[in-house]
Order: structure tokens, then sequence, then C-alpha cells
């Protein structure tokens, strides 16, 4: 080899240096416009990808690791494809086809008449690394770290690996092996698969004076702890010590006791810095690249982690990969570090990484992360992040799925080349690898147009917009006069790689706080608050519109800032000229719009600041309310405002349930303000009134709320409970909300009166003991005398009663020893009988009756030794309403309770009673005299006298008359009584009724 310098790196590293590489920038990557690159089958087209420029156009260098070439005796020994992207300024948009780059066009290498390598199933193209150079400087390698190397004696067949290093428009091609030397054994460089990674520096020569090789020596061979690490794995070069030359990052995957570990040495492959993973097996240093993300002028590295499981997600995700980005500190330190985190379980985000320049021309370079199985089938994904001055942005720019690009794409993000300006265009493309499909996809980026606007209402300095009569000094159409002011939105535009002459379209939105109901208009367009405007800029010229906007004096919302923006947009009509067909974006870091802020002027003191006290009072005009009344209930009701300006103050009442608005009156003394008063339904009824906008300072509003209360209320209601408070929308000082709000509780209430009244039938019982002196008791007059007590509940009214219940507490035992000449509820044991009485209308009446007996047996045991002999038995009843009419709460009622007294006296003198044998003996008797005497007259004739002469007989058939004067037949001789008479004729019978019970 010749004309170039070359440094080299055992056992997997290949380093070479080459001439100067300009710089470019990129952006955002255009996915409508895709080239996609097919490779034959089973060649793992797309492994390895790149991008190279040289005087002929613009092509993709695509590594087909399996491909079979036309070497004789080789089987899929791989190869490098090259693959149109832009020639003589024509780009591509299409599939194209790619023809295979005759690196090697030799079979196996022979000595003596035998083979001394193996290059089937070398790889070759596993790595393909490249540098542009339009004239003609650029240079290409490609490796097969699979290559075999056989020892003179054919007992050694080691997998060194081998590089081809081609330029001059792949004319010139050199075979370069540095561990095809002596130094064999799998312990040493027999095992060596350089090649695996690649990178090509950037020096600071031209073509004319980089025309020497140098052959650097190899780090030498580490300690048996390495062995295994896949020391050379990745491979990047940047500048890391501060000495201007390029330095060298390496990944080692397995190092570091499988964590992973990056080595970086300087020009001389001296070991500078090493940075070491964190997690056994995540692959860190699988993949590395070097860019300067935060514009310090230092390169900051870039680690792929793909295999990396983030433990602490609660998703039971694992494998989503990472990427580490290590910051170089100005005393080429790495002490920064920040993180991307993949997404989707073995996605194996990270495992590839490129380079992508500046995407915007802001100084910041940004890169792109494979993910080669990402997305919903694993088909793949890219993401794009921008740098920053502070470091990289961890919100992803971009995510290139594809799914998005071409059907039945798979390992997409395997391989990807970026930061290489092939369309000429000024910003650089991507090309990424699929090669489980054997593919690759060529994306160019796009123009960015940077744009700077304003938009300025031209009211002077103070920004201020007077509503009062006297400055609505602007006609529209319909003769209203409003206020109004002048508008102006200007715009220019630049930017690297765009045309001279741009379409923008823009939209005013006015009060755009409030789109839905908007204060402010077009003087031109009346009741419009949105215009659109198209226009043609011309390239780093100002351009400007100037309309006039107004606003009526009636606007409610006068605290609200009346905001305009300007919102703008790239009008694009289809390819636009010049070698490049991609339309022209505008810049992600500039938001397209902009905005200017209006206020209405209020009267709020120097600071331009109102803050309201407003107070409010209020006093029903009942203590109660009588439900069934149908009175009205009027809440009078008292706001003031005891300091500045209150804006849009609204007063509310939150009505209960059963309590309807009627309407609001506003008192005589109020002030002059409008008071609007409508209802909403939320969660209740509540009534809002507009009390002014504004509200002015030490200013009174007094109105009368009249309520008309429903003739029925909730179960257990005793209240109507009222809240009433005010606000603005300009806030209050804490300090004095409190009187903000109250509260009011109108008890309810029912008028109706439960009256019990009683009386003892009769008042004075009289007995004798003898009277009872009956040694079985087989039926209850033995027992005593009838007591009876009769009681009435009446409803006095007005109201109805539903339910009322009343207890009987009557007088039953009697201790012994302790017998009472009152027959109460002290010392007596009592029972309670229960009634339930309802519904009582206004005065009706419910007559309840209890029939008791007084044991005499037990009273003439425990009087015969007191003189008196006589006593009372005494009943009381306990009345209460447990329901009333429309469901309101008898709580408050209070019972109402009556007692009735019956006097008992004993009668000694009264005769005792004939016995039975002896009233049955002279029945007896007397029948048998009478008997005899009927048979001695018998017997004398006394019963067969003659008739006097001229005496008729009766006649015999009825109706007869007697022949001397025809005298009537027999009548009873006295009446009866109808039966169930009382004996008095006057009394009233007081039977039992149905649910009455009585001991």
């Amino acid at each position: 080899m010749s004309a170039m310098p070359v440094t080299t790196l055992a056992p997997v590293l290949t380093l070479l240096l080459l001439g100067p590489v300009p710089v470019t920038e990129s952006y955002n990557v255009d996915v409508q416009n895709k080239v996609v690159y097919r490779g034959p089958d089973d060649a793992m087209f797309g492994f390895s990808v790149s991008g190279y420029t040289d005087q002929y156009g613009s092509w993709v260098l695509v590594g087909a690791p399996r491909a079979q070439t036309e070497q004789p005796g080789v089987v899929r020994g791989g190869a490098v494809y090259r693959c149109e992207a832009e020639i003589f300024g024509r780009a591509l948009s299409s599939y194209t086809n790619c023809l295979q780059i005759p690196f090697d066009i030799n079979g196996n290498n022979v000595a003596a008449g035998r083979a001394i390598d193996e290059k089937s199933e070398q790889w070759f193209g596993a790595s393909v690394t490249s540098t542009p150079g339009r004239d003609n400087t650029g240079v290409v390698v490609a490796c097969a770290p699979r290559y075999v190397w056989f020892s003179s004696n054919q007992r050694r067949r080691e997998p060194v690996g081998t590089c081809y290093v081609a330029k001059n428009g792949f004319t010139d091609i050199q075979e370069y092996a540095p561990c095809r030397t002596a130094d064999w054994g799998y312990h040493r460089q027999g095992s060596c698969q350089s090649g695996y990674g690649t990178a090509i520096s950037k020096v600071s020569c031209s073509a004319s004076t980089c025309t020497r090789v140098r052959i650097s020596p190899g780090p030498g061979e580490g300690p048996t702890s390495q062995d295994d690490s896949y020391l050379g794995y990745s491979v990047a070069v940047g500048e890391f010590n501060g000495d201007d030359q390029q330095d060298v990052v390496t990944g080692m995957p397995r190092g570091a006791n499988l964590t992973g570990k990056v080595v970086l040495y300087d020009n001389n492959l001296q070991n500078l810095f090493n940075l070491t993973g964190e997690q056994i097996g995540s692959y860190f240093g699988y993949s590395v690249c070097v860019a300067d993300l935060n514009g310090d002028k230092l390169d900051d590295i870039i680690i792929g982690a793909p295999f990396y499981t983030d433990y602490s997600n609660t998703e039971g995700k694992y494998e989503t990969g990472r990427v580490v980005i290590a910051y170089q500190s100005s005393q080429h330190l790495f002490k920064r570090f920040d993180f991307l985190d993949g997404t989707k379980s073995k996605s194996r985000f990270g495992l590839a990484l490129t380079s992508l320049g500046d995407i915007d021309w802001d100084g910041y370079q940004d890169i792109a992360v494979g993910a080669p199985h990402d997305g919903m089938s694993d088909e793949g994904a890219v993401y794009i992040f921008h740098g920053t001055k502070s470091g990289i942005n961890k919100k992803r720019t971009q995510v290139i799925k594809a799914s998005e690009l071409e059907p039945n794409l798979k390992s997409f993000g395997f391989s990807i080349h970026g930061g290489l300006d092939m369309d000429g265009n000024q910003y650089p493309d991507l090309v990424i690898g699929a090669h489980d499909s054997n593919a690759a996809v060529y994306l160019r980026s796009r123009p960015v147009v940077h744009v700077e606007s304003t938009v300025v209402y031209l009211s002077g300095s103070n920004k201020l917009l007077d509503l009062s009569p006297e400055n609505l000094n602007c006609p529209l159409e319909d003769n209203r006069r409003v206020a109004c002011v002048p508008l102006r939105f200007c715009l220019t535009y630049d930017g690297v790689g765009v045309d001279k002459r741009a379409e923008f379209e823009v939209q005013f939105r006015l009060d755009a706080r409030r789109p839905k109901s908007p204060r402010m208009f077009f003087v031109d367009r009346v009741n419009q608050a949105r215009m659109n405007v198209t226009t043609r800029a011309i390239y780093g010229e100002q351009w400007c519109y100037e309309t006039t906007v107004f606003v009526e004096g009636t606007v409610r919302d006068k605290l609200t800032p009346l905001v305009t923006e300007v919102h703008y947009s790239l009008v694009t009509r289809g390819p636009g000229k010049g070698p490049s067909p991609l339309t022209p974006v505008l810049n992600l870091d500039t938001p397209p719009v902009t905005s200017d802020t209006l206020s209405i002027r209020k009267n709020c003191g120097g600071d331009g600041v109102c803050v309201p006290d407003l107070q409010i009072t209020a006093r029903p005009n009942h203590a109660m309310y009588l439900l069934g009344s149908h009175e009205r209930l009027t809440l009078d009701v008292n706001v003031f405002n005891a300091h500045e300006d209150a804006f849009e103050s609204l007063f509310y009442l939150d009505l209960p349930s059963g309590v309807d608005y009627v309407v609001t009156e506003k008192a005589e003394d109020s002030t002059n303000l409008p008071l609007l008063c409508t209802t909403k339904n939320l969660e209740h009824e509540v009534l809002v009134c507009d009390m002014g906008n504004p509200l002015p300072a030490n200013s009174m509003v007094h109105f009368l709320v009249h309520l008309m209360p429903q003739s029925t209320s909730e179960e257990g209601q005793q209240h109507y409970q009222f809240t009433l408070s005010v606000n603005s929308t300009n806030a209050e000082d804490t300090t004095t909300v409190g009187d903000n709000e109250l509260s009011i509780s109108l008890p309810i209430r029912i008028h109706t009166e439960l009256v019990v009244s009683g009386i003892s039938l009769p008042e004075t019982v009289h007995y004798n003991e003898g009277e009872y002196q009956c040694d079985e008791k087989t039926h209850e007059r033995h027992i005593g005398p009838a007591v009876y007590h009769v009681y009435e509940l009446s409803n006095d009214g007005p109201s109805d009663i539903v339910a009322a219940e009343a207890y009987i507490i009557w007088p039953t035992y009697t201790y012994p020893d302790d017998f009472q000449a009152a027959l109460g509820c002290g010392p007596t044991v009592c029972t309670q009988i229960f009634c339930e009485i309802g519904p009582l209308a206004d005065k009706q009446n419910v007559i309840i009756r209890v029939r008791t007996r007084v044991w005499v047996d037990t009273i003439k045991d425990e009087m015969k030794d007191r003189e008196a002999r006589e006593f009372t038995v005494s009943s009381k009843m306990v009345a209460r309403v447990t329901a009333l009419p429309y469901k309101v709460d008898p709580s408050y009622m209070n019972h109402t309770v009556h007692a009735v007294t019956t006097r008992v006296e004993t009668d000694d003198d009264r005769s005792a009673p004939v016995p039975w044998w002896v009233i049955v003996l002279a029945s007896c008797g007397g029948v048998l005299i009478l008997l005899i005497l009927v048979l001695i007259l018998y017997k004398l004739g006394f019963f067969k006298r003659r008739r006097r002469p001229g005496t008729a007989a009766p006649a015999t058939n009825g109706g007869g008359k007697h022949k001397n004067g025809g005298g009537n037949g027999y009548s009873p001789a006295a009446h009866r009584s109808p039966a169930g008479s009382a004996t008095n004729g006057s009394s009233t019978y007081y039977g039992f009724q149905n649910g009455d019970e009585a001991l």
C-alpha cells in the first residue's frame, strides 16, 4: 500500500488514518422519498452500510457477508455492493439495482500447490467504512473477520481476518491483514478476526501530503483475564486528550467481568481512559460513535448496551437496551453521563449508532440509534436525538419505523450510517440496513427554513385598550362605534440550501385564549376572529401585514388579556427546483407561532391590579317556615365592595331541595348597575346573579330574592339550608375572603295540635264484697266490678296528622304490704297498652275505651285492717305525633299527656244475697200449695157452675163480637223496651274499635 497512513490495533481493531474529511450538517429525515435496495436471498445484504462519494457521484455501500461471488472455489465468501444514490446531480426516487465491488476476484491463495487460506464463509462485507472524496480522495475499507489463514505446515487454521482498502474510485485496491503474522495461536492473534470493527480517522492533511503509509504497532497483548472480552468489537475515532490528534475509542462488550468496557487510546494506541458498564450481560460497548453533542468543541462518546434491562420498571420489560452518553470535560475526563433507554423488550435499542452531524445549523451535533427488533412485529426502528447546549435532548425528535417505509422489512436498524450529504442539498443523509430482509434503505434530509416573526399591537407603549364611551372611535358597517387598535405582523426567513422565495400560509387568531367566545374581531371582517393570509416572501427580506381589530365596550371579561397569535406554515406545492426534489421544513426548535398581548384599561390604581373586597349579608323574612302555608320566602341580600373594582362580580345562591326560585327584586337604595339573575342546574339548582362588570369600589347591591317552598320536603328534612356567596374574576386578598360566603338555616314547621281527653265510666264504682265470694272464679264477673276509662284523641288542626302513637299506662299489680289508696303507676306494676293512630284530618278524633275489673279478693285482703273502705284507680295516656304531611320531621313537637281516675267504694250495708237453694225450695213449695188449692176447688165444683139463662157463648170465628156489646180481645200487659237500649235513655255507648287493646 502507498499514499495512505495506516494504524492497526490488534487483536480486533483496524484503524485507518486518511486525508481530510469535511464535516457536514444534517437535519430531519424524509421518509416519503425513500430509496430501497434489495440484495440476493440469504446474502445478509444490509449487515453493514456506509455512504460514499467520489467524482462520479454518490453511492450507498452495502455489505453482504454471505453473498456468492465469482471467485473460483469460494462459497459464499461475501461481498460489498455499490448502489446508486446520486449520479451527476440526478437524485434517485425509486428502487435501484446494486453491483458488487470487485475487491478480490481471486479464489483461495495457493503456495506449493496447496491452499494457504480459506475464503469461503469468510464474511467479507461484515464491516464497511468509507470516507468521501469528490476529488477522488475517498477511501473505502471492507473486511472479512472470518477469513482463515493456514500455517506453512497446514496444521493450523486460524480465523485471523483480513481487510481490503480501495481508493481512486475502486481502481486501487489493496489487502490489509494485520493479524496474519507469525505470532500464531488462538491465545495470541490466531483468533484475531481483524476487521470486525473499522473506522477511518479524519486527519489534517491534503491528498498531496498524505502519500506515505505509517504502520503503528498494536497495544500489545493483554492479561489472560481479558481473553474472550471482544476488544475491538466496535471502534470510532475522536479527539480525547487535547493534542489535536485523532484518538481511538473501542468497545469491549464482554470485558470487566462481562459488564462491558469501553477503552480509549491515544494516537499511539496508549491507554487514556476506561469506561465500565454497570450490568452483566448488557453488552456495554457493542457499538460506539463520537459526536460533539453540547457544542463545547469537545468530542463526546456515545456507547450502546443493547441487552441492558431496567430492573426498576414495573411492566416486566427486559433487554430494552440503553445508550450511554459520556461527556468530555475541559480536563479531558469523562465523569458526566446521560442515558437513553429503549421502550420495548428485546428491541436491541443501541445495537447500532451513528453521528448525524449538526441537524439545523445550531452548533450541536445529533445522533441516530438503531433498534432492529423494535416495533409491533419486531421489524425494527431508528431513533433520532438532537444535541443541545446542555447535552443530548432525551426526547426523541423522530422515529423512523420499518413498517412505515416498506412491508416485510426485518432487522431494520441493525446497521446505520449518517453524516454524509449524498444528494447535494447541503444536508447529510442516512443509510439503514435490514439484513434479515436483504435490504438497505437510503433516506435523505430536507432543508431547514429558519423564520423570525413578530406581531404587535400598535397601541403605544402602555399596551392598554380604553373601552370608555369617549374612546369608541371606530365605526362599523352597522353604524356601531367600537374601540379599535392596529395590528402588524412581520416575517423574515433564511436557511441553508433553501429557495430564494418561499410561500407561507399565515393565520391570525384574535383573543386566542378564548377561541370559543372571542372578544376581539377584525374591523373589515365583523364577527370574525380568525383570518388566513397567503404570501410569497423573499429570502432574507422582511414581509409585513397590517390590519385593524376592535373590541366592543360591553364585553364581560375585562381581566383576561387580549392575546393575538399568528401561526405560519410553509406551503408545499410539489418538489422544489434544483438537484433535490425534497421540500423544505420549518425549524423544529422555533415554534411556528408568535403573539402579542393587549390589556383592557381598568380603574385599578398605580399597579394596574384590581383587588376587590366583597362582603355579603342576608336575612330571611321568617324565623321559621310553616309548610303548607303557601307564603313566599324572601331573602334580603346586601353585597358591598369595600375596595377596588370587582370584575364579573357574581352572586350565587344554592337552593335547597323543595324550594323554587320566583323572582329577584332590586331594592331602591341599590347601585344603578343592572342585576341579571338566572338559575343553573348543576348537582342542584343554583341562582346566579350578575351584579356588574365591574362592580365599582365602595358600591352596594341590595336586592330581594323571592322563593316559594313546595308543599313537600325530603324525608327527615328539618331545615332549609341556604348557602350564599359572591366572587369575581379578579381575586381578593386572602385575608378578606371570610365574608364572601354565609349560610342560613331556616327551620321547617307544620302547625297542628294533638289533643287528648278522657273520662271514667262511671266516675265512682260501688261494690259489695259479698257478691264476689265465689270459691271458683269461672267467669270474669266473679273477679270484681268493671272499671271503664275512655280516651279521646283529636286533631285541633289546621294541618293534618299523618300518624301518631299513644301509650296507655294502667296499674295492674301491687306489691305485698304496700297497698296504696290511690292505685296509679307509682308503687304498682303497670301495663303499657300501645296504639297506632292515623291519619287524622283537621278536627277529626278517635276514641279508645279500656275495660278492666277490680280484683276484689286482693282489695279485701289489703284493706281489711283499714278504716277507709275506698280507693282510686288512675290510668294515663301519653301521645305524640310520629308523621306529618310533606315529610316534615315531627321531632320538634311535644308529647301530650292525660290521666283518668276512677273512685272505687265498698257497700257493707247492702243485704247479703239469698242462697240459691232457698230460692229453689221456696219456689217448689209455692207451686205445691197452688196445686192443692186448685184440686180442692175442682172437687167442690168451682169450675162447673151453670150459666145464667140468655147468656150467649163467645163467637167461634175470628173477629166475632159479644152479643151484648162486642168487646175487644186481651193485649200485653207491659211494653218491653227495645233490646239493647240503655236504661237511662241518654247514655252513650263506647264500643271497641279495630286495633284497640284492653286488659
